[in-house]
């Protein structure tokens, strides 16, 4: 396609149109070369292949060498500001390293394909996610499927770490604070922590010992599950425990107010396509 740099300006003056008709630069010998004249040839040459393709192939087309594939993805547009009132780092919460996962308060969770980055005030090119839902959420007994507008997310990353564990009450009998618990996924590694325990030994709590105790690559789609280890205590129930992953951040996802009725393109919650150019190999062709 066209440059659309204009090129008719000092120190290059091309001056060249394809309305003059002509083709072809003639130079003299023992006459000096003017740089005006090499680029209105190279300009020359740059509209006669151009005149070419335009009429061999229509503009996008793939000639060889590559197939392309699309996928329709859900997208969510969010504020500039996290719940901290910090304005987002795109690149740095959502890292194109590797991907990251959201969740609402009805724990429907995504993961995040890819991103955009905007500002509210170039409305509709918002700050931008577009991800895959992994599952259905419950809002109330309600099933969710999207997230809605003005919800809050909050950012995993696909290895994470023990956060905090949380326990409903006080539960069993002759547990020690020698005793240990480990989490168990399909992902996670190295979590433990020491139980607490009151006069009894029923359980109130854990403890982490240092921070390699959090352990590493847990995943928000693959919450852990507790084990206790004990050489006395009874009556625990290791559902009692609730392990949390710690997030990268809180994000809010935009409100109805940058909507335009009948227009698409301002909606906070929608789909779009997504295009992936793959290169053939040689035996492909």
């Amino acid at each position: 396609m066209p440059i659309t740099t204009d090129l008719n300006v000092s120190p290059y003056y091309d001056d060249y149109s394809a309305n003059n008709k002509f083709h072809r630069v003639l130079f003299q010998p023992s006459v000096p070369v003017q740089a005006r004249e090499l680029t209105q040839l190279q300009s020359m040459l740059q509209q006669q292949i151009e005149q070419l393709g335009a009429f061999t192939f229509k503009e996008g087309s793939i000639i060889s060498g590559c197939s392309i594939t699309d996928t329709i993805i859900s997208r969510a547009k969010i504020n500039d500001a996290n719940t901290s009132s910090n304005t987002i780092n795109m690149a740095t919460t959502f890292s194109t390293s590797g991907n990251t996962f959201v969740r609402d308060s009805a724990n429907l969770i995504a993961e995040v394909v890819t991103y955009a980055t905007g500002y509210e005030a170039t409305n509709p090119d918002l700050n931008t996610l577009y991800f895959t839902y992994l599952n259905t959420g419950n809002s109330s007994g309600v099933e969710t499927k999207t997230f809605s507008t003005g919800s809050q997310l909050t950012v995993f990353p696909v290895n994470a770490s023990i956060n905090a564990v949380a326990l409903s009450s006080n539960t069993g009998t002759l547990y020690s604070n020698a005793d240990t618990i480990t989490f168990s996924s399909t992902y996670g590694t190295n979590g433990t922590a020491n139980l607490t325990t009151n006069s009894t030994g029923g359980i109130t709590g854990v403890s982490f010992n240092n921070t390699a105790a959090y352990g590493h690559s847990y995943r928000i789609t693959d919450i852990p599950t507790v084990v206790i280890s004990t050489s006395t205590g009874t009556g625990g129930n290791t559902e009692l425990f609730t392990p949390s992953l710690t997030p990268i951040d809180i994000v809010t996802v935009a409100n109805a107010t940058f909507t335009v009725s009948g227009d698409s393109d301002y909606n906070v919650i929608g789909k779009n396509k997504i295009f992936h150019i793959i290169k053939l190999l040689p035996q492909q062709l």
